[in-house]
């Protein structure tokens, strides 16, 4: 009885594919949002910056439009660092963060493996049975993390969709809208730089090949036509963060990428390494080369998967080997990642494997029938497996390593801290674990930052932030030359991985970090996951103490769970420092120090003290040859900042001899002053800063941000 219960069931699902992927995406996507802000959270990029980032910009709706910059990495250009509204960011606009991010990695796996099935049912010709568990298996492939992951946002998760609608798509004239605002919706769901250069030339490829219609007469000018419509839907929305990245793209760390890249590494890596990453699906690999051992020329549905595989393993390397001659001749596109096409190599696999189960279940093949029934199930169990590995792997990062949302942003000790501060402006710093990234544990709270995952910044900061963390490159120059120099976008204080400080009950703050540099940048707090040694830093009072933690954890179990359920817990112990010597935002130096090049000006920066770099600004030479400084600093001076937001700022102040102003926010060409109505030079200070001149006497300064898309 329960057998054929049993059997039933799995029959009904096979004959209502829309349900069974309804309830496999469920069980996929359940620890995400089961659990409530407990549920599972990965960390990498998700937790790094679109999380924290889409809590600050979703508190308030306004903070999804403007060309204001956002509260981190001191005042970082936002078009250029961030998809300023996509929709992972609708859905947090309606819900809270930790329920739209449970739900949209719930749509996730559903479009991916619902439409992967759809593809290779009615596109490919495989069978009903075989294309659910090709669906299955889709669901779960990552190549980089495992699975897909939030940051992938409906890029592989949408490639499928794309692909389908690209192959099936009627050529009528009502299509036309339809097309628009499937480009729309892919406009939201795909990173326009990290997804859609590379899925929809390579849908279009595969479709292409697959639609024999499109050949005749004037059909494939219709279907261009209809392509055309599409990339306009695509690129509407993203014209703003289009034409910031093409602005910032020359000037920021990643500028210089395509330069320093090694072809025959690029050529290991996505031939050998990437492929190293399918290898829990041997079952998969295995029926693909069956299906290539009976790959018949003239079937149009073999023609077509060989391209796609084609594209997943050699389109990256062979376009990166091809570019990288042109060298300065790319422009913006210098640092542009061509090797993303690997990207679709899980599909393509899929495909690929599916084919060889057809192949196998062919009736004029008598014996094969069950044998390919038999790989069919095995995969499927492998799909069982894989998802069931994949949960244990969840449950110990929320059990062991806290990774949920209240843990890392919901911490109530961050959230009492943010309440009190009545500072402005003021920065903090965050610090992590070992061998861990480093979440922005300050964004969701409304704080400005020093540090975090940036897409995107100018190189100069880079330069900058080398020499705050100098102690701990030097100390590690492997790790830290290829994971922050090399690869870059995150700019942390980052915890020394060697093995004998796994565990140290303490950061050493002054032997890893330079503390004179945060200073100067107006870092007045340091966020921390472990207690710090530092003299020069005083730890605030928790709010919650031990004594608290302790009376929550002796709760009986039942208590507990009420008490999560009310959002009574403790939290896990976050350490809040404060730095005396912070220096303002905004301050007055009375002299100037020039140098013959950036390189020179980082290194003196490096090995200069505080009351060094605050009494004489460090610039180079040839931005100042103008200025005429007094050299002393006894002159009566008033100074008061009237207003002041990321992207504007207003101040008065009163001297008797002149001064140079800095402003620690990010230099930026698009940055423009005016004093006393008149415009001034802004000169790039420290390296990474902003400065200008003041004459003696009662001036009134402004500051604002004029990119050439403040339009927008």
């Amino acid at each position: 009885m329960i057998r054929k219960s049993i059997q039933t069931t799995v029959y009904w699902f096979a004959r209502h594919p829309l349900a069974f992927f309804l309830a496999w995406s469920l069980w996929l996507s359940v620890e995400y949002w089961g659990l409530g802000d407990l549920s599972y959270l990965h960390i990498h990029d998700n937790a790094d910056q679109i999380i924290p980032v889409s809590s600050w910009l979703t508190e308030s709706p306004g903070r999804l439009f403007g060309a204001g910059l956002l509260p981190e990495m001191s005042g970082v250009d936002r078009f250029a660092t961030t998809a300023w509204v996509n929709l992972h960011r609708l859905f947090c606009l309606a819900l809270p963060v930790w329920l739209a991010h449970g739900l949209f990695i719930f749509v996730q796996r559903f479009v991916a493996g619902y439409f992967a099935c759809l593809f290779l049912k009615q596109c490919l010709n495989v069978p009903r049975q075989i294309a659910v568990v090709a669906g299955m298996a889709y669901s779960l492939i990552g190549l980089e993390y495992g699975e897909m992951r939030l940051m992938h946002n409906l890029g592989e998760p949408g490639f499928p969709l794309m692909l389908y609608v690209f192959t099936v798509i009627p050529l009528r004239k009502n299509m036309i809208a339809v097309m628009f605002g499937l480009g729309l919706f892919f406009s939201l769901g795909m990173d326009p730089m990290g997804s859609m250069p590379f899925f929809v030339p390579t849908a279009v490829a595969i479709a292409l090949i697959l639609r024999k219609d499109l050949w005749e007469g004037r059909k494939f000018w219709g279907y261009v036509g209809l392509l055309a419509v599409f990339g306009m839907g695509c690129l509407l929305l993203r014209i703003p963060g289009i034409w910031a990245t093409l602005h910032n793209a020359p000037l920021s760390h990643r500028a210089d990428w395509l330069a320093g890249l090694n072809v025959d590494w690029t050529f290991r890596r996505l031939l050998l390494m990437k492929p190293a990453a399918l290898l829990p699906w041997w079952g998969a690999l295995v029926l693909a080369g069956i299906w290539i051992l009976d790959w018949r020329k003239r079937d149009r549905v073999d023609l077509a998967v060989l391209v796609f595989v084609c594209i997943g393993v050699l389109g990256g390397p062979l376009i990166e080997a091809g570019l990288k001659s042109l060298g300065d001749a790319l422009g913006p596109f210098k640092g542009f990642n061509f090797t993303r096409f690997d990207r679709t190599m899980p599909l393509a696999l899929i495909c690929a494997a599916a084919l060889g189960v057809r192949s196998l279940n062919r009736p004029q093949r008598e014996g094969f029938l069950q044998l390919g029934l038999v790989f069919s199930l095995l995969l499927g169990g492998v799909c069982i497996g894989r998802s069931l590995a994949e949960k244990k792997t969840h449950w110990a990062g929320m059990s062991q390593a806290g990774k949920n949302w209240r843990t890392l942003y919901g911490n109530p000790e961050i959230k009492a801290f943010a309440e009190s501060l009545d500072e402005h402006p003021v920065r903090c710093a965050t610090a992590g674990t070992y061998h861990a990234y480093h979440p922005l544990y300050a964004l969701p709270n409304g704080l400005e930052l020093a540090d975090g995952y940036v897409v995107m910044y100018p190189n100069w900061y880079q330069a900058y932030w080398n020499e705050v963390v100098r102690p701990l490159v030097e100390a590690e120059p492997e790790y830290l030359t290829g994971h922050f120099q090399g690869w870059g976008s995150r700019v942390y204080l980052f915890h020394s991985t060697r093995p004998e400080h796994a565990n140290i009950p303490a950061i050493p703050f002054k032997d890893w970090y330079n503390l004179d540099l945060l200073s100067l940048g107006n870092v007045k707090y340091i966020l921390s996951q472990k207690p710090i040694q530092d003299e020069r830093l005083e730890l605030r009072p928790p709010t919650i103490t031990a004594a608290d933690r302790e009376a929550w954890w002796t709760r009986p179990v039942k208590e507990k769970v009420k008490g999560y359920l009310r959002g009574e817990n403790p939290g896990a112990p976050m350490y809040i420092y404060e730095n005396p010597a912070a220096v303002d935002r905004f301050f007055l130096a009375h002299a100037i120090r020039t140098f013959e090049g950036e390189e020179a000006l980082f290194t003196a920066l490096g090995q200069a003290e505080l009351a060094d770099l605050t009494n004489q600004v460090m610039v180079a030479k040839e931005d100042v040859v103008d200025w005429v400084m007094a050299q002393t600093n006894i002159a009566a001076e008033a100074f008061e900042l009237v207003e002041y937001t990321p992207e504007r700022a207003v101040l008065r102040v009163q001297n008797e001899s002149a001064k140079v102003l800095v402003f620690t926010n990010l230099y930026y060409p698009w940055w423009k002053c005016t004093l006393n109505s008149e415009p001034v030079k802004i000169v790039r200070a420290y390296g990474a800063y902003m400065a200008v001149r003041i004459p003696p006497g009662d001036s009134n300064i402004q500051f604002e941000y004029r990119p050439p898309y403040k339009i927008f």
